[in-house]
């Protein structure tokens, strides 16, 4: 499993697990192209899970009014509130830009609730029961971090990925499942933890983040869109 360790604040410490899906493959060594699972563990972030959820039907627009995209579905839990738009803003902005704009991500409650219920262990490492769903974790030493930041810290190993070639240069499974194109539907889950550390020294506070999706990622050596 990849890992690294990152401290941006004294107090602050991530860990980020390698991003998982079912039907990933190996970098680094193998001779597929397609990104790795992996998992990132890093001080002061966690990973997220997904779920699903039905956007509603957009109302009629006036004739010669172009139709408005409805926003997605956002989870009704205050501390991964603005995970599905941290989510869609990634998408929205990725380098080179697809000829077809990236589906936007919805909420689903379904995949939350097996993120929810693998987050309430309190172990850093990935649900093997998850099912077919794709998978990021996350781990913050403390407490505070924003679904934003967590996004942000998946979405940050886009500089190691090189599209033209479909390969990593360290780690980049956490980035290359946000910006799946088949993986429009998740579920997250943000745990306040006191056991199980991965940060040793005792362990301490520290916050455990999962998100889950559907369909998974980073799957048959293919380019994530």
């Amino acid at each position: 499993m990849a890992r690294r360790i990152l401290m941006p604040f004294a107090v602050a410490f991530v860990v980020l697990a390698s991003a998982c899906s079912d039907e990933g493959s190996t970098l680094g060594g193998g001779t597929t192209p397609a990104p790795s699972d992996t998992s990132t563990t890093s001080p002061g972030t966690t990973p997220t899970g997904t779920t699903t959820s039905t956007a509603p039907s957009p109302t009629t627009p006036p004739t010669g009014t172009p139709p408005t995209t409805p926003p997605a579905a956002e989870p009704n839990d205050a501390a991964v509130a603005g995970i599905v738009a941290a989510h869609n803003a990634v998408r929205a902005a990725v380098s080179p830009a697809p000829a077809t704009p990236l589906p936007q991500m919805q909420w689903s409650a379904e995949d939350a609730a097996v993120a929810k219920a693998h987050a309430a262990k309190c172990v850093f490492e990935h649900n093997a029961q998850r099912g077919p769903r794709g998978e990021n974790i996350y781990a913050s030493g403390g407490s505070g971090r924003t679904p934003q930041a967590v996004v942000t810290s998946w979405a940050s190993e886009s500089k190691n990925y090189d599209y033209a070639t479909n390969r990593c240069s360290g780690v980049c499974g956490h980035y290359t499942q946000v910006v799946w194109r088949e993986s429009v539907k998740v579920g997250c889950a943000a745990q306040k933890c006191t056991t199980n550390s991965p940060f040793g020294g005792g362990g301490g506070a520290w916050e455990l983040w999962v998100c889950d999706y559907s369909p998974p990622g980073n799957s048959g050596g293919r380019k994530p869109y």
